[in-house]
């Protein structure tokens, strides 16, 4: 019987090509996959969100799997376990959460333990409007990417 490794990819690093932001105790990347791909089983330190800009995707882990559409959210706990099918131009904005922001979800009750899809326009015009801002580089405004 053979062991699985589960690779563990530290703050701020996807597979793909990044572009990133580090703002507020979050870290702001866009990941961009030019070619379709599978990236094998690994977990992320920390907990993020992702939104998909572009192309498709699916995330799989355990007995939860992701059809990613444009605009769909997710959110990933920190070290959850899990693999990602990805489609030609896949565009993903990744918002990466320091532990003062996990904490202030937690104040909101039960923290989620696994991956969870976001539903709910709110939560999508939310993460537009900082993916907007993210793409201001250097001038983005730490009060709109705080709010």
């Amino acid at each position: 019987m053979g062991l699985t490794v589960t690779r563990a990819l530290s703050r701020g690093q996807f597979y793909g090509a990044t572009t990133s932001l580090r703002r507020c105790d979050a870290v702001l990347c866009e990941v961009r996959h030019a070619r379709a791909r599978i990236c094998e089983e690994h977990v992320h330190e920390a907990a993020y969100f992702s939104l998909l800009l572009d192309g498709r995707y699916r995330e799989t882990s355990g007995a939860i799997t992701v059809d990613y559409r444009p605009y769909t959210i997710a959110f990933h706990p920190p070290m959850t376990s899990h693999h990602d099918v990805m489609g030609d131009g896949t565009r993903v904005f990744m918002i990466e959460l320091g532990e003062p922001w996990l904490e202030s979800i937690a104040s909101y009750g039960a923290p989620v333990r696994e991956l969870h899809q976001v539903r709910g326009e709110d939560a999508t015009w939310l993460a537009v409007r900082l993916h907007r801002e993210f793409l201001r580089g250097e001038d983005a405004s730490d009060f709109t990417i705080e709010s």
